[in-house]
């Protein structure tokens, strides 16, 4: 039939080819449209539209080469000019693509349309002097029908194999990567992931096949005119392309699904493999323990027993994973209480999200904080960085620090990375107390020696302490709980003198390095408190209350030095007398009484005179054991430190 014959389309078949490049044409900008938007929104900026309308320029060569788009060949329609012939020029292509984004945003508004009609021409054709007719008149059959049997051109075929799949694959891509953030019910994504992949295998054959018999009926053509051997070789191509194909489909069949088939399944039947966790209230109903997998029904569980349970003050967590909803939902609700959490096992995964909801937050001795990134599929390269994207602004929403964030994303989803507790305490997602030795309280009313025991073992300066020195916590747990009726500042000092008291001996037995690290902190703490000698006197005589009154960046400086000294191996070598001749050299270096007056500095054997120890002497005798040569400072640190034995 010549072209003057052809009968020009009409807008709803049309109108049904847009559809189909639309929903192509969205597929394959799915990771543009959820790189471009807002986390936790699906509204695109301008740099997603932009995306869309850069990739529909892929009309223009489909339209030129092909004589139209993937919907408009699928549906057997052709682009021609007003003559009918199917060369066009590529000025007439751009300007019916800008016409035609200008009928698009009008919403293909009727006037547009000229005479009316089932054949009516829409405003962009006319502009561009074209025209949509029907392809083939002649042949009834399917475009699909004639791509199946091979009765395509080879470079159509090839389209409609490579093309069409792609935008169902990114949309499955998209599925199994929106399931971790949980941006869609769990049913509803098993089931649109299971419908996919049965609409994607089926078109990976037929695609397949199809451009597998279009190069065999192209070779059979080309048979006359070109060697057997070219026609062989054609043929075997062909059959390697097409199986190179279908092994790609089903190799991520094999690599996506299958291993999660079993869980995908349990879940379409509201089953979670994971499991339910645990909650429980203890006895005294002011702890919720919570165990387990956060798995679907989590949060509802850990919800009811808050509910029924006002009296709560702790959440323990022994958790080992879960699913990212229930977990922010569980950190949502401990938020709205301003309950505190603390971990007595395992956090992690996303356990991390319901932990950050603690008003504080605390680990126990022998607990652990993973993290852990989530992963979009054993192979889904389109998506895995955008998953991590999306991570990445949560995990900065909750707090963590840059470092935090990479380390974690760094790391494989299938392991877990455990950052040191300085890392926690430096991003704050371990509480870090105002003062280095307070911990968090329980209540005092019906509060009994166990709970400051637990208490203390939550601190990380304690549970060092705990370990050099055995029997530690119980010893200030039992003096904290002694004064607990005077109020929460009476029960940390009590705390504070267990420790005081305990430092003559822990120097005793330190390094000679260790000591003068802690002399350079004295130093800086008696400059401190220099305008106060009331103050300064108390703090070198041992007064709890002196030393919760240091500045905070003091305190906590004397808390590393301490931390530091409690890691330490402790001297093996007895104490012992300094010789005469040391005192001599002590006497010739600092002065005549410097023996006397280093012995009395810092914690004196015997009560002092008035006025004694002298902050304004102290600070010089400091201050000069810098400018003297190591044994020397060695000698005059054995002085101060070594009491019993002088």
């Amino acid at each position: 039939m010549s072209a003057e014959a052809q009968e020009t389309i009409g807008p709803l078949p049309r109108l049904l080819a847009l559809g189909i490049d639309a929903a192509w044409l969205l597929g394959v900008a799915l990771p543009w449209l959820w790189w471009t938007s807002v986390p936790g929104r699906w509204t695109p900026g301008v740099a997603a539209l932009a995306g869309v309308l850069l990739l529909s320029l892929l009309a223009v060569p489909c339209w030129h080469r092909l004589g139209g788009t993937l919907g408009q060949r699928l549906l057997g329609q052709q682009l021609v000019d007003d003559q009918g012939a199917p060369r066009l020029l590529l000025r007439q292509l751009l300007l019916r693509w800008l016409a035609a984004w200008l009928t698009l945003c009008s919403l293909l508004y009727l006037p547009l349309w000229r005479d009316g009609g089932p054949r009516a021409r829409a405003w962009h054709d006319r502009l561009s002097g074209t025209k949509v007719v029907e392809r083939d008149p002649q042949d009834a059959r399917s475009v699909p029908l004639r791509h199946w049997l091979g009765e395509l051109p080879l470079a159509e075929s090839g389209l409609y194999a490579l093309a069409l799949p792609l935008p169902l694959l990114l949309l499955l891509g998209a599925l199994q990567a929106a399931a971790p953030l949980g941006l869609l019910a769990p049913r509803a994504g098993v089931l649109l992931e299971l419908l996919g992949w049965a609409l994607l295998l089926p078109l990976l054959a037929w695609g397949a096949l199809g451009a597998w018999r279009a190069a065999a009926q192209a070779a059979e053509r080309q048979r006359k005119r070109a060697p057997a051997w070219r026609v062989g070789g054609a043929r075997a191509l062909a059959g390697l392309m097409a199986g190179l194909m279908a092994a790609a489909g089903l190799g991520l069949f094999a690599v996506n699904l299958v291993p999660r088939l079993p869980e995908q399944l349990a879940l379409l039947f509201g089953h979670d493999p994971l499991g339910v966790a645990r909650a429980s209230v203890s006895t005294d109903g002011r702890r919720l323990h919570v165990k387990g997998a956060l798995g679907l029904g989590s949060a509802a569980q850990v919800e009811a027993a808050l509910q029924a349970s006002p009296q709560v003050r702790w959440v323990v967590f022994d958790v080992a994973g879960g699913r990212l909803p229930e977990a922010e939902r569980i950190g949502a609700a401990l938020r709205g209480r301003g309950l505190a959490v603390r971990v007595s096992g395992e956090c992690s995964g996303a356990c991390l999200f319901a932990f950050a909801g603690g008003r504080s937050r605390q680990l126990l001795p022998g607990a652990r904080l993973a993290l852990q990134r989530l992963s979009a599929g054993a192979f889904n390269p389109p998506y895995q960085g955008l998953l991590n994207r999306s991570l990445a602004k949560r995990l900065a929403a909750l707090g963590l620090s840059p470092h935090l964030v990479r380390k974690t994303l760094a790391t494989p989803p299938t392991q877990a990375w455990l950052p040191q507790p300085d890392e926690l305490m430096a991003s704050g997602l371990v509480s870090v107390p105002e003062r280095p030795l307070d911990v968090e309280l329980p209540d005092p009313q019906g509060a009994v020696v166990a709970d400051y025991a637990e208490a203390l073992s939550a601190s990380r300066l304690w549970q060092a302490l705990e370990q050099r020195f055995p029997g530690m916590q119980a010893l200030a747990a039992e003096q904290m709980a002694a004064v607990s009726v005077r109020g929460a500042e009476a029960v940390q000092q009590a705390g504070q003198q267990v420790v005081v008291v305990l430092l003559p001996s822990l120097l005793a037995r330190a390094s000679a390095e260790t000591r003068w690290l802690y002399a350079e902190v004295l130093l800086d703490q008696m400059k401190a408190l220099a305008e106060d000698d009331a103050a300064c006197r108390a703090l070198l005589l041992g007064d709890p209350a002196a030393y919760r009154n240091l500045p905070r960046e003091l305190a906590w400086r004397e808390a590393e030095w301490l931390h530091g000294a409690l890691l330490e191996e402790p001297r093996a070598d007895a104490l012992r007398r300094p010789k005469a001749i040391e005192f001599e050299v002590i006497r010739r270096t600092l002065g005549q009484r410097a023996p006397e007056y280093l012995a009395g500095l810092w914690r004196p054997l015997a009560p002092p005179a008035a006025g004694e120890p002298s902050c304004a002497r102290g600070r010089a005798m400091l201050e000069e054991l810098g400018t003297l040569a190591a044994p020397q400072r060695r000698l005059a640190l054995r002085l101060m430190f070594e009491r019993s034995a002088v």
